[in-house]
């Protein structure tokens, strides 16, 4: 009738005005995907520095993406928009609102751009509406690159990675050893920094042809992105240092460069790790695959077995209980196949790798690495509702780490769960202090969402959610860490396990 006439009318008008608004400006940009809570992100420029060369794509008429773009080829837009309609409901189909996108539009300033995982609690316009919502990945979406208008973004296909620093304004373009810069920066928490530095390695080593270095820094900034919960840019790092298919590195395949076994092996392994969240159809096939290619690399230790002596997770768990050798790895990959099952086995896996033997070479088995082994045993408690002994995974992690967004994150998740707003508030905004401003439009939703259910008795927590103070939310909220953190030695790990069970 009439009223739903206006309402189109008037949703048709404001949503012309976002996008002429959109359509100025450089650099930066907003995706969407099936999940939940998850931020992820590219910043900065691709080659030549000018921004990405994005799409926006009309779906109100059809329900699919056309195949021509809304700019022209080869214009700069800060954000990647769609006109659409909302779907059935589904994760996958959940579509902004208005008022939300103009507030994440609103909170990215030019150069940055990220992939949002939209909450639960979103808001969303009545059904059939025509609205306004964000597209998939930014690199997906990046001359023409996965065109199908789809929703997950960033599966194992793709290939492009554009740097988020321009490569000719670099600090660490002139560096003798970046890698090592990458290091240093990691240890006091400057995560922006690390990702400039590790690029440099990137590059350098390509122009030196240095390319088991080249590899590794591949390796270094994949590993790096799942540490900051993006996961679409690491599976394009984590691609590169494995030389998978199409998406091996040019310079690398144009002289016949191969990465070294142990960084294709622990490449593969994390790789599996982000087609869980990633995965561009049927997630446990892509995975799967992943880990054949994992078991198959050289250097392993997995024995070798004829064809058709059994599946995948017979293979895998025959190794574990006959080999040593097969460490944490392997059992991570175990739990990555239990928890694609749905299977309670996961959490033991997951609690077998933190007592696998160390070994220096795998991508589990390191020191360096006790605190993801930790944070992903908490993802998984917290996924069976145990936010308690979540908690206590998730700061034996951050006693080891605590320059770790991602155990940050999920500890603020498992706190609101908990019912603990302002221990969650702080986690998020400890989050927010070490991540890069492109990445953190998802985690200041979250906390703006913790804010406004537990406002506090004065307001001055919502005010500086609102100014986007981080001095001030320190000031307010403390540094955001557990306030007794364990010593990270053996003896507490070993109790911490007792306590999880």
């Amino acid at each position: 009738g009439k009223a739903w006439f206006l309402f189109t009318l008037i949703v048709f008008i404001c949503s012309q005005a976002i996008m002429n608004h959109l359509n100025t400006g450089s650099g930066s940009g907003s995706g969407s995907g099936g999940g939940q809570g998850e931020a992820k992100g590219n910043g900065g420029s691709s080659e030549g520095g000018g921004g990405s060369r994005w799409r926006i794509k009309d779906t109100s008429a059809s329900g699919g993406a056309s195949s021509e773009p809304l700019i022209p080829e080869g214009e700069t837009a800060p954000y990647v928009v769609i006109v659409g309609r909302c779907g059935d409901g589904g994760a996958e189909d959940a579509f902004l609102s208005l008022p939300l996108l103009v507030t994440l539009a609103e909170a990215m300033p030019g150069g940055g751009h990220a992939t949002l995982r939209l909450l639960p609690s979103a808001p969303i316009v009545p059904r059939d509406a025509p609205v306004l919502c964000v597209v998939r990945s930014v690199a997906a979406a990046a001359d023409g690159e996965g065109s199908d208008g789809g929703g997950g973004g960033g599966g194992a296909s793709c290939s492009k990675y554009d740097f988020v620093c321009n490569p000719e304004e670099n600090p660490f373009k002139s560096s003798e050893h970046p890698e090592k810069e990458a290091e240093e920066h990691l240890a006091r928490g400057r995560l922006e920094e690390t990702i400039w530095a590790l690029e440099a390695a990137v590059q350098r080593s390509s122009r030196d042809r240095d390319w088991p270095s080249h590899f590794a820094a591949w390796l270094a900034l994949g590993r790096l992105y799942t540490d900051l919960n993006a996961d679409t840019l690491a599976l394009r790092c984590l691609n590169k240092a494995a030389a998978v298919g199409d998406a091996a590195d040019d310079a690398a395949v144009a002289v016949g460069a191969q990465p070294p076994a142990p960084v294709r092996r622990n490449a593969l392994l994390l790789r599996a790790i982000c087609l869980l969240n990633e995965a561009e159809s049927d997630t446990l096939a892509e995975v799967s695959a992943c880990l054949e290619l994992w078991l198959a690399a050289p250097g392993g230790g997995a024995p070798v077995a004829p064809d058709g002596s059994g599946s995948l997770e017979e293979r895998i768990a025959s190794w574990r209980v006959g080999s040593p050798a097969a460490g944490a790895d392997a059992a991570v990959a175990h739990g990555l196949l239990h928890l694609l099952n749905q299977r309670e086995e996961a959490l033991q896996a997951f609690a077998d790798a933190l007592v696998a033997p160390a070994d220096t070479t795998s991508a589990f088995g390191a020191p360096a690495r006790m605190a993801t082994k930790w944070n992903m045993l908490g993802a998984v408690l917290a996924n069976r509702g145990r936010h308690a002994h979540a908690l206590v995974a998730y700061e034996q992690a951050l006693a080891l780490q605590p320059h770790y967004p991602r155990a940050l994150t999920n500890r603020g998740i498992a706190l609101r769960e908990s019912t603990d707003p302002a221990a969650a508030a702080a986690s998020y905004a400890a989050a927010l202090q070490l991540i890069p401003a492109w990445a953190s439009p998802v985690i200041w939703t979250m906390l703006k969402q913790v804010v406004q259910e537990h406002p506090g008795s004065d307001g001055s927590l919502a005010e500086a959610v609102s100014q986007k103070s981080l001095a001030r939310l320190r000031e307010l909220l403390g540094p955001g860490l557990p306030k007794h953190p364990p010593d990270g030695t053996a003896a507490a790990a070993a109790t911490a396990l007792r306590e999880i069970g």
